[in-house]
């Protein structure tokens, strides 16, 4: 599975917590770097549009039939379509 955002922002959240690092470990580790945070908004729409390709292809919806309604229901590309749902199409073992 490909390192995503959240993967990313999740290790820094921990990072920072860890009681072990300091501010000069921090700015050691990270500064310098750019950090996107994504917003909520995203976030919760982009888990709920994978819900919603699974819950169609279970209906039966074929692959591209479920991607076109999703591109219309979310007003996304389809790459980005293709992109979001990766992970369920190609599961990977790690």
């Amino acid at each position: 599975m490909a390192l995503t955002t959240m993967d990313m922002l999740e290790e820094f959240v921990a990072y920072v917590r860890d009681p072990d690092h300091d501010m000069a470990d921090i700015l050691k580790h990270y500064g310098g770097g750019t950090i996107y945070i994504p917003t909520y908004r995203s976030v919760m729409r982009d888990e709920e549009l994978v819900e919603d390709y699974r819950r169609l292809v279970d209906e039966g919806k074929t692959t591209q039939e479920a991607v076109r309604e999703l591109c219309r229901k979310y007003e996304l590309s389809k790459n980005r379509v293709w992109e979001l749902t990766r992970d369920v199409r190609n599961p990977t073992l790690f």
